[in-house]
């Protein structure tokens, strides 16, 4: 095994663990939720200053935590994660404001698993 490889193992292991406590321990307290609304902020003028389109790839998109801010402010997102319990928590997320649509899908950032075009 490769130290990439051993590396996406370790990651993969730790948020399948990690997967159903993830954004309640990060964002449920003060400083993460201020973070969480500043990110939020950074991403939104980043993606005007770009004229990003309305179809976006949240890739290690983890919970859905960013998807669903994404979509919640009209971008078509799709939502990749190398962790699927992770995905099942973003499905969870989505599922939870269905006029939110999150496209979700397993995969490696290295190798995206879309066709080109």
């Amino acid at each position: 095994m490769s130290k990439l490889e051993d590396y996406e193992k370790k990651y993969r292991d730790l948020y399948t663990e990690e997967a159903a406590n993830y954004d309640t321990s990060r964002f449920e307290h003060a400083r993460g939720q201020m973070f969480d609304r500043s990110e939020q902020g950074v991403i939104l003028q980043l993606l005007q200053e770009a004229s990003a389109g309305p179809h976006l790839l949240d890739c290690a998109a983890g919970t859905g935590r960013t998807s669903a801010f994404l979509a919640q402010n009209g971008f078509e997102v799709t939502s990749l994660d190398l962790t699927y319990n992770m995905l099942l928590e973003a499905r969870a997320r989505a599922s939870e404001s269905p006029s939110v649509p999150l496209a979700l899908v397993e995969g490696n950032g290295r190798a995206l698993p879309f066709e080109e075009g």
